[in-house]
């Protein structure tokens, strides 16, 4: 049931097979179970008489983690099926509590620094849900003291940033030796309450508004990484590129026959969405008319309407307008820069359409631009080198080529597999001429290796003896290598066909190859390094990540490894990864990003980016000297699945779990503060120019 939960794409933790037996086994159960969304118990009589057993269900009630019991003898298929089941109908305050449980428990383990706690929505966000509990779930001590320890800092940062604004007047009144110092006095205020309030000045102004936010930027000095967070994070929702008279919009009719709509159907028509009385909630139906998801609002939502391809509902109220996930419930998009009431919203190709007292208001898609490739799941990609061609790999074999350039499918192909195998991970030679497809068949638990030829696409199929969780190869013709969990590395002769593994003392969860080295990532936190020919350990390095080390992303000379995983933004599994005489891992710090998994991570032409992909359809891209930001977007609802640069970088390509496929464009997003606070004022100047300035 794990492998095939695995193949799934799911994240699995089994106590049997991930706690090393010098670990006290409570303890690494229990860091375990904080963040887990779903605890699927067999209830075999051998479970029943385990006193560990009976100890980790009381864990997982502890820590309010629901369980899903299965039937002793229930074959893979019909209990991961039960499992996915399970979790597409988990609702979004499950989600909330994985987070917030996972935040609390590594906050205590990290020894309560104050660095770990946290602030602003998502203080609001942690506080709302406890308190929406019913009386009988009780919350583990150390979330109650995470909360609380929250608000105390919050509360003492507001007043240092009182006491700050306070001592800036009195210095500057002091400092007054004449009339025109007035004119400067406003200016020494703002730079001394910035310097007591840290990063809070950026904060509030964001939660106040767009333009308020860039203008803040646009005045602020420094080159620092944190400014780059900021500037990233202010351009990461495209603002309104217009403001037509409503008389003159060709949307205005539509606008006008939905302004009160409080229910609508999806362009499927398999869901309805609808306002509740209240305006505070959206509910969503299926077509049978059963509830499946119910999405609080943070304001006083008025009128609604789907997104064409029913992953989004566009909710409106007030001057807010917000694009909920209501697949998975993920956090919202919020579109800012609307100064007056919506009364309707549209969705179309050409992007998002609202109506106010001012006329339409037209913001640009924020998700990029939609390739139509026609797959309903994907399981990876890859980009070929020499070319701007990117290949997706679909969850049954299907192959789609798509031009970065042109924005266009060039290309389709299939990999001929039985309906019951699920096809997980690709990797393309560095040349660009070979495509290496896993394969595992989820009714007989066997696997294959697919070797495809991109210069006809044909395709040359290997069977090998292990549930492969990443796979590699150096060149064209070169063996193959392949991480076969438990069973360690694989090594697969492609002139022979023989297949072979070795044991690497723990599960190989990832694979990569640079520099004449092959490198493994595993489930205790460590990436090994193995010698290609005898896959013995060279080197081994740890990177604090308590749980798999999956994916990974060699550089070409072997310098560094780049890991994803899950919880990457919290526990470390976001990591630059170096050997040498003293391995070490360099964390990376993703800002607003809470407990997502990293799923996919690529590098991009020449190794100076790299991105990573999250489950919350966020995708991050940085340099790969210093980690400088370099863009922060949300392009779609979907997990990550699969990422890929042009040449030049300044597109990328994201494909998520559930079909969609989508680029976006870099071009803006320049590393330089300077430049980046250029384009704040001139952003801040085009909003005073549509009249969307307060």
């Amino acid at each position: 049931m794990t492998d095939a939960l695995r193949a799934h794409g799911l994240q699995v933790w089994i106590d049997q097979r991930s706690i090393p037996v010098t670990v006290p086994w409570m303890e690494e159960i229990e860091a375990g179970l904080r963040g887990a969304t779903l605890m699927a118990v067999v209830d075999s009589p051998q479970w029943r008489a385990s006193e560990n057993c009976q100890a980790e269900i009381r864990l997982a009630e502890q820590w309010l983690v629901p369980a899903l019991w299965l039937e002793p003898g229930t074959d893979p298929r019909t209990a991961c099926d039960l499992v996915l089941r399970r979790l597409a109908a988990q609702p979004p305050e499950e989600k909330v509590r994985a987070e917030l449980f996972a935040r609390a428990g590594q906050w205590s383990i990290n020894g309560r620094r104050s660095r770990d706690l946290v602030t602003g929505r998502a203080r609001l966000r942690y506080r709302r849900y406890v308190n929406s509990l019913p009386a009988g779930d009780s919350v583990p001590p150390v979330v109650r003291a995470f909360l609380r320890s929250s608000i105390t800092r919050q509360a003492r940062k507001q007043t240092l940033r009182y006491i700050g604004t306070f001592i800036a007047l009195v210095l500057v009144l002091v400092g007054i030796r004449g009339p025109e110092a007035l004119d400067k006095a406003k200016d020494r205020i703002d730079q001394a309450i910035q310097s007591f309030s840290d990063m809070d000045a950026f904060q509030d102004a964001y939660e106040t508004g767009p333009y308020e936010h860039l203008a803040l930027l646009a005045n602020a000095e420094g080159e620092g990484e944190a400014q780059r967070w900021e500037l990233a994070r202010a351009f990461s929702v495209p603002l309104p590129d217009s403001v037509t008279p409503a008389d003159m919009s060709p949307a205005a009719p539509q606008l006008r026959a939905s302004r009160r709509d409080r229910s609508a159907v999806s362009g499927d028509r398999q869901f309805t969405a609808s306002l509740t009385r209240d305006g505070r909630q959206v509910e969503v139906k299926n077509r049978d008319d059963r509830l499946i998801r119910t999405i609080p609002l943070s304001f006083t939502g008025t009128t609604l309407v789907w997104s064409p391809d029913a992953a989004w509902v566009a909710v409106a109220g007030g001057e807010q307008v917000q694009l909920l996930d209501v697949q998975r419930g993920n956090q919202p998009v919020v579109l800012r820069g609307a100064n007056s009431p919506v009364e309707a919203v549209v969705v179309a190709d050409d992007g998002i359409s609202a109506l106010t007292d001012r006329g339409v208001i037209h913001w640009p898609d924020p998700f990029g631009v939609a390739v139509a490739a026609d797959t309903d799941a994907w399981s990876g990609g890859v980009h070929l080198s020499g070319s701007d061609v990117a290949v997706l790999l679909g969850r049954h074999g299907e192959l789609v080529a798509v031009d970065l350039a042109s924005k266009t499918v060039v290309n389709r192909s299939t990999v001929r597999v039985a309906p019951s195998v699920i096809t997980g991970d690709l990797a393309a030679a560095p040349d660009g001429k070979t495509l290496v497809v896993t394969g595992v068949d989820v009714e007989k638990m066997t696997s294959s290796v697919h070797v495809v030829r991109t210069v006809d696409w044909s395709v040359q199929s290997f069977p090998i003896d292990c549930v492969p969780s990443g796979v590699t190869l150096p060149n064209e013709d070169a063996d193959i290598y392949v991480a076969c969990g438990q069973r360690g590395v694989g090594h697969l002769n492609q002139a022979s066909g023989e297949f072979r593994t070795v044991d690497i003392e723990q599960l190989a969860t990832s694979i990569g190859i640079g520099g004449n080295k092959i490198f493994a990532g595993t489930n205790f936190g460590h990436v090994f390094e193995l010698d290609p020919g005898t896959l013995q350990i060279t080197g081994r390095a740890g990177t604090g990540c308590p749980a798999d080390v999956s994916p990974i992303a060699v550089m070409t000379d072997g310098k560094y490894v780049f890991t994803g995983g899950p919880s990457a933004a919290n526990f470390g599994c976001a990591a630059r990864v170096t050997f040498g005489a003293k391995p070490k891992a360099d964390h990376l710090i993703f800002p607003w990003q809470t407990v997502n998994r990293a799923g996919v991570v690529v590098l991009g032409v020449n190794d100076q980016q790299v991105a990573y992909g999250f489950d919350d359809g966020t995708v991050r891209v940085l340099d790969t000297g210093d980690f400088a930001t370099r863009t922060i977007r949300r392009p779609m609802a979907d997990p990550v699945r699969a990422l890929a640069l042009s040449r030049d970088g300044s597109t990328l390509l994201v494909a998520g779990r559930f079909g969609a496929v989508r680029l976006l464009d870099l071009s803006n997003d320049d590393r330089d503060n300077g430049k980046q606070r250029a384009r704040a004022a001139a952003a801040v100047a085009q909003g005073r120019k549509l009249g969307l300035v307060r």
